[in-house]
């Protein structure tokens, strides 16, 4: 059991240096672009959802004044 807590000791660095490298992705102009065109395809149903929630809330705090 030693052993194999041995070996896997060596490992953590490198998933923490993975982790490192992979942080720089969100920053790069192919992510900000494909979030533009999520956020620009989803900013319609976001607002209509928004009104939804909104009338709603309304309704719902009606009988609590």
């Amino acid at each position: 059991v030693v052993e194999e807590e041995e070996a896997t000791q060596p490992e953590s660095p490198p998933l923490g240096q993975e982790v490192e490298e992979a942080t720089p992705l969100t920053g790069s102009p192919q992510m900000e672009l494909l979030s533009r065109v999520v956020t620009a395809d989803l900013a319609p149903a976001v607002r209509q959802r928004r009104d939804e929630l909104s009338i709603m809330d309304y309704n719902e705090s009606l009988p609590e004044l």
